[in-house]
């Protein structure tokens, strides 16, 4: 865990020096590796915080969104395990990839489906289906002009664990152009290695972390 903290420390420090199209780059690279679609991932951070790595929100229930992809505190201590801590989430290439991580758990519970997109915000039948239907509306409005996604407007949200029925099917469409993940086919990484990902993904070399390990 030492080693690991001494990584995330110096992967901050080298964010600062990074262009913003490396910073960019860190959603598709997130998207890949947690095998969702990218478009949808940045759908969301502009749902979330309009792609504004400095974000923050205070909840009425006591809870916080914090940075581009506006993590919520509850899961800062299951992001400590990977030496995650609260000023981490507000780096945007740190916030992509626990927001890729966040929406892969979605949809491995929900199925690839709009209901899965809705449950990174709320797993509350109303809101899910308010904040399925925004991103729908964002990613409408990026792809104009390409093949549509499906109706701006919507039909009523279903009950809890179903997808969009007019929907579902187009968001499937997408993500079969989705760049395919970096894991081993059928074989989903290991939560103990995404950071180590994350890491080669920004510096595209084993050296980088061999001086982390140091």
């Amino acid at each position: 865990m030492r080693t690991r903290n001494a990584w995330v420390r110096s992967l901050l420090a080298l964010l600062a020096w990074l262009p913003t199209h490396a910073l960019a780059d860190c959603i598709d690279d997130a998207a890949a590796y947690h095998g969702v679609n990218a478009q949808v991932l940045r759908a969301i951070g502009y749902q979330e915080s309009h792609l504004n790595p400095q974000a923050h929100n205070r909840n009425r229930n006591g809870s916080e969104d914090l940075g581009m992809f506006q993590i919520n505190t509850i899961h800062l201590p299951e992001l400590s395990r990977y030496g995650i801590g609260r000023q981490a989430l507000y780096d945007p290439c740190v916030s992509a990839y626990v927001a890729a991580w966040h929406l892969a758990r979605k949809v491995q519970l929900h199925g690839n489906s709009w209901h899965a997109i809705g449950a990174y915000h709320s797993e509350s039948a109303g809101e899910n289906g308010i904040y399925a239907r925004a991103v729908e509306g964002i990613l409408n409005r990026r792809l104009a002009g390409r093949t549509p996604i499906a109706a701006v407007h919507a039909p009523a949200p279903e009950p809890a664990g179903q997808a969009l029925r007019d929907t579902a099917q187009p968001m499937r469409q997408i993500t079969l152009r989705h760049t395919p993940s970096r894991a081993p086919d059928n074989q989903p990484p290991p939560d103990d290695h995404w950071l180590d990902a994350m890491l080669a993904n920004l510096n595209q070399s084993a050296s980088l972390r061999e001086r982390f390990s140091r």
